[in-house]
């Protein structure tokens, strides 16, 4: 019988719990015995695991609130138990919404105006826009995101920024490097975001902004992997894509609540909040930014080949749907993705020691241990 911890998800009460399995099923007892919870092996999903400092966690489903932790020992007692533990579900929250969004705004995007007039006046916008105006621009994108993802993750969006110490400031040294490259076509280094929550992303704000989600540096195997999405996100700064679209977003979203009659802005509001965490850029945006990102980590030294393991991940956890969909997504597809950057020839050299990496990968811990 195994020891940990549980959360119900419906008040801040925490539960000393033996936990047991019966069947095909987690069976989860207080102190005095009395059932808690039964979850099925098969519905069990791992948060995130245990690293020495915390204890891993996992809950029943993806959307499900409460939360069981686990310290080591226990953890592989029950990840030996749970078959589909890191299984990616396809939810609600998680597709759904995205697909139906997106589906809506495909329909609409036959017509003349949605299709042609929006986005070439989005791209003349964003390359005339003035500095000051793209930069509160930045910021308040930036703000929205925040919120969006502080409302994703349950906490206030104080919580969500991890605080700067060594681990940043190791990103933002390796950020100027990057920006010393010619080829990157930056002339300063963005402004860097770091938020606590486990999606994993790293998107490009207007303004010089980027935000990299813990989720992304949580699932990078190697430091050249991480810096290749921050450089790839860096090459969509330098073609100014997050004004683009942040422009062509706020256009699409007043034309859809002057049909809808959405005096009060939510359509903007969520418009704007998908597309900022989605970063949704056309097949030729998304292999030129990779391109950039591959010659930005040769020139600056690094060996770029690593950066093909996040698109190997994406490929793997989202199977034979991606390939069924390639005709309406935007993105190109992730093993396509990955050949061409292995293809790609450059040095051997890695970007961080063995203790940078290591501080990168605890960028966040003081923030949890705060919260």
């Amino acid at each position: 019988m195994l020891q940990g911890a549980f959360h119900d998800g419906q008040s801040a009460q925490r539960h000393d719990v033996t936990v047991d399995r019966e069947a095909d099923a987690l069976i989860l007892r207080d102190g005095a015995g009395s059932l808690l919870a039964r979850w099925p092996l098969t519905e069990v999903r791992r948060v995130d695991r245990p690293d020495g400092t915390r204890p891993g966690r996992l809950s029943l489903g993806r959307d499900d609130a409460a939360r069981l932790l686990l310290e080591q020992a226990a953890y592989e007692t029950v990840a030996a138990w749970c078959p589909t533990l890191t299984k990616r579900d396809i939810s609600w929250n998680s597709h759904g919404r995205p697909f139906l969004l997106w589906t809506g705004a495909a329909v609409l995007s036959v017509t003349l105006l949605f299709a042609f007039i929006i986005p070439w006046m989005a791209r003349v916008i964003a390359l005339s826009l003035p500095s000051p105006w793209e930069a509160e621009l930045g910021k308040a994108s930036e703000d929205l995101l925040v919120r969006v993802v502080a409302r994703i993750e349950h906490k206030s969006p104080e919580q969500m920024i991890c605080a700067e110490g060594p681990g940043l400031e190791i990103l933002q040294r390796l950020l100027r490097q990057m920006v010393a490259q010619p080829v990157l076509g930056l002339t300063q280094p963005p402004t860097l975001a770091v938020l606590d929550t486990d999606l994993v992303n790293a998107l490009a704000l207007p303004g010089g902004r980027m935000v990299l989600l813990r989720g992304l540096i949580d699932e990078a195997k190697h430091p050249n992997e991480l810096l290749g999405v921050l450089a790839h996100e860096m090459g969509h700064l330098a073609k100014r894509h997050p004004t683009e679209m942040a422009v062509q977003t706020v256009g699409t979203s007043v034309l859809l609540s002057l049909l809808i009659g959405d005096a009060t802005g939510g359509t903007g509001l969520t418009l704007m909040g998908e597309s900022l965490i989605n970063g949704a850029y056309s097949r030729d945006k998304e292999r030129a930014a990779d391109a950039v990102a591959v010659e930005t980590l040769a020139a600056a030294g690094w060996d770029p080949r690593p950066f093909a393991l996040f698109f190997d991940r994406l490929a793997k956890q989202q199977g034979g749907l991606e390939e069924h969909l390639s005709w309406i997504s935007s993105h190109p597809l992730s093993e396509d993705r990955a050949a061409a950057i292995r293809a790609a020839q450059g040095p051997s050299g890695i970007a961080m020691t063995d203790l940078e990496w290591a501080r990168v990968r605890t960028i966040c811990k003081g923030q949890n241990s705060a919260n």
